[in-house]
C-alpha cells in the first residue's frame, strides 16, 4: 500500500523516510507536516554547540535548500496534526486542512515532561526545540549590546516547550574534532546526519513560534508552506550573533545562578554548557548519581565527579517541590526543605510521546505508538523514532528507543517496507554525549543488575572502555573518551533489545 505518503513530523526521522523513498525510486506525492516553522534541523547540537554559541543556528540544518528542493516533497511547516481517521485514511491539521494518504508515517517525537509544581514563571523553561535552545542561549549570554529588553524580545522571538540531548558532530570523533565538524554527520545514521538520543520528531504539543529562525537557508521556494516571519532577515541575523561576538562587545555575561532539574543526558549537557559559559550551576537529581538510568551507578558516579571537578553543585536524592518568585524565578525549593537561589531553572525531567492527536484513532497507544517489528501500527500506517514502540524480532519485547540513530534506522526500514519490503532490523541502542572535553558512548543497555567491568584503559586516567554484564551476558559497551575501543567492544554484546 503506497499512494500518497504523508509524514507527520519533519525532523530527522520524517526527513529520512522521504529521502529513502526517493532514493528507492518512489515518484509519488510526499507531504511532511512539521509543528515547528523551521526547516528540518538536527537536535544533538542544541544542548552543546548551539547553546554555547559555538555554532549559529543555521549549522543545525539537516539539509540545505538545494537538497530539500531536489527531494520534490511538500513541506507544511508550523502546523499541527489534530486527528487521524483510519477509516477515511486522512489526517486533519490545525488549520482545517485534511490530508489524504495511502501510507502514513508518524514521526512526532516526544514533548518534555512537566513537573506537577511547574508554573508559568519567567526564568523557568523546558528544553526540546531550537527556539528553546536560542531562548536559553540569550539568557546565558546576556542582553544584546545596546538593545532594550523589549527590543530584544521583539526581534528574538519566543520558544515553546522543549534528547536526551547528545552533543553534535561525529560520534566517533573527539569533542575537539566535533567542534569543527560543520556537517555533523553520523556514520551510524547515514541517511540523516548526526545522531541524537533525543529525538526524531517535532512534537505535537507546542505552538508555532512567531518568527522563523535566522538563517541563510530560509527560502524553500513554492514547496514549503509556513507562517511568515515578523522580523526582517537582517534583524533576525543580528538577533543571533554568537556568544563570542557578544562578549567581545560587552565582556563576559554576569554569572547567573542556574538550576538544572534532572541529571540525565540532556540535563548534564546543559549543565556543562552553562558552566563553560561561567555560570553557577546546580544539578538536582532524585536518583543517587547523574545518568544512572543510562550508565549505571559506577559510571554515573564518574559523571558526578566530572561535574563536581568543573564546579557544578550536585543535589541528589531530592525532588523539586516549588519554583519561587512572583513574575520571575527567584529560587527553587527542594523536598528536603532547602531553597536554591536561582535566576534560571531548566526542567529536563524526561519526556512523553507526542501522541495526543492520535487519541480515539484506533491505534495502540501505550507509552508511544505500538508497532510490530516492521514498524507497522496498522495497515499502511507506520511510526518511527522516539514516538514509536517497536516489537523486537528476536525477544518479542516492545520498547521505545529514544536515540537519534534509532530514529534514522527505523526510518530507513519503514521507507523500505512502504515500498513492499519486509525489512525487520535487530537494533542495538546507541548514543553518545559530549560534556566538557569528554565523550561518553553507549552501545546496548545497562540494567540495574549489571556488573561494570573495565576492559581497556583506566577510570582514573579519564579514558576507558567497560562492559555491562549480567552473569555471562554482555548487555552494553560503555566508552569514555575512547571511540575506537568502544566500537570494537560493541562486537562483544551478547544480548540486545
Amino acid at each position: 500500500m503506497t499512494g500518497d505518503v504523508v509524514i507527520v513530523g519533519a525532523s530527522a526521522g520524517g526527513l529520512t523516510v522521504a529521502e529513502v523513498l526517493r532514493r528507492k525510486g518512489f515518484d509519488g506525492r510526499i507531504r511532511l507536516v512539521g509543528a515547528e516553522v523551521h526547516p528540518p534541523y538536527d537536535r544533538p547540537p542544541l544542548s552543546k554547540e548551539i547553546l554555547t554559541g559555538a555554532w549559529g543556528p543555521e549549522r543545525a540544518l539537516l539539509r540545505d535548500d538545494e537538497r530539500l528542493d531536489a527531494l520534490g516533497a511538500e513541506f507544511i511547516l508550523g502546523r499541527h496534526a489534530r486527528h487521524l481517521d483510519l477509516t477515511e485514511r486522512t489526517v486533519k491539521l490545525d488549520d482545517g486542512r485534511t490530508l489524504g494518504f495511502g501510507s502514513l508515517v508518524i514521526a512526532t517525537g516526544v514533548t518534555p515532561r512537566r513537573l506537577g509544581c511547574q508554573r508559568e514563571l519567567a526564568g523557568v523553561s523546558t528544553f526540546r526545540t531550537l527556539d528553546d535552545a536560542m531562548a536559553l542561549r540569550r539568557e546565558l549570554a546576556g542582553p544584546e549590546p545596546g538593545a532594550s529588553p523589549a527590543t530584544a524580545q521583539t526581534v528574538a522571538g519566543g520558544g515553546g516547550p522543549a534528547s536526551t540531548g547528545a552533543g553534535g558532530g561525529n560520534p566517533d570523533a573527539s569533542p575537539a574534532t566535533a567542534q569543527t565538524d560543520a556537517g555533523g554527520s553520523d556514520p551510524h545514521a547515514a541517511a540523516a546526519g548526526s545522531g541524537n538520543p533525543d529525538a526524531a520528531g517535532a512534537g505535537d504539543g507546542v505552538s508555532a513560534p512567531v518568527e522563523a529562525w535566522p538563517s541563510a537557508h530560509s527560502g524553500f521556494g513554492s514547496a514549503v508552506a509556513r507562517p511568515t516571519a515578523t522580523a526582517t532577515p537582517a534583524a533576525q541575523r543580528a538577533a543571533t550573533g554568537t556568544t563570542a561576538a557578544r562578549q567581545a562587545a560587552t565582556g563576559p555575561p554576569a554569572a547567573r545562578r542556574v538550576v538544572i532539574v534532572g541529571a540525565g543526558v540532556l540535563g548534564c549537557e546543559i549543565a556543562a554548557a552553562a558552566r563553560e559559559l561561567g555560570h553557577e550551576v546546580t544539578l538536582v537529581e532524585p536518583g543517587p548519581v547523574p545518568m544512572e538510568r543510562q550508565l549505571g551507578l559506577r559510571v554515573g558516579g564518574h559523571v558526578a565527579a566530572m561535574h563536581r571537578d568543573r564546579g557544578v553543585k550536585l543535589r541528589t536524592g531530592v525532588n523539586v517541590t516549588a519554583f519561587l518568585g512572583t513574575e520571575r524565578l527567584s529560587g527553587v525549593e527542594l523536598s528536603d526543605g532547602s531553597v536554591l537561589a536561582a535566576e534560571l531553572a531548566v526542567v529536563t525531567a524526561g519526556s512523553v510521546p507526542a501522541t495526543g492527536w492520535l487519541a480515539n484513532s484506533g491505534l495502540g497507544l501505550v507509552d508511544g505508538v505500538e508497532c510490530d517489528e516492521y514498524g507497522r501500527a496498522a495497515p499502511g500506517v507506520y511510526a518511527v523514532g522516539d514516538v514509536a514502540r517497536w516489537r523486537h524480532p528476536v525477544t518479542g519485547v516492545s520498547s521505545r528507543i529514544e536515540t537519534r540513530t534509532n530514529a534514522s534506522e527505523q526510518a530507513m526500514t519503514v521507507a523500505t517496507n512502504i515500498l513492499g519490503g519486509n525489512r525487520c532490523p535487530t537494533p542495538v541502542p546507541y548514543f553518545w554525549s559530549d560534556q566538557y572535553d569528554t565523550r561518553i558512548q553507549l552501545y546496548g543497555t545497562v540494567t540495574p543488575h549489571s556488573h561494570i567491568r573495565v576492559i581497556d584503559g583506566a577510570v582514573d586516567d579519564g579514558r576507558f572502555v567497560a562492559l555491562a554484564e549480567t552473569g555471562d551476558t554482555v548487555t552494553a559497551a560503555i566508552g569514555w573518551n575512547n571511540p575506537r575501543g568502544t566500537r570494537t567492544a560493541r562486537a562483544r554484546l551478547t544480548a540486545v533489545g
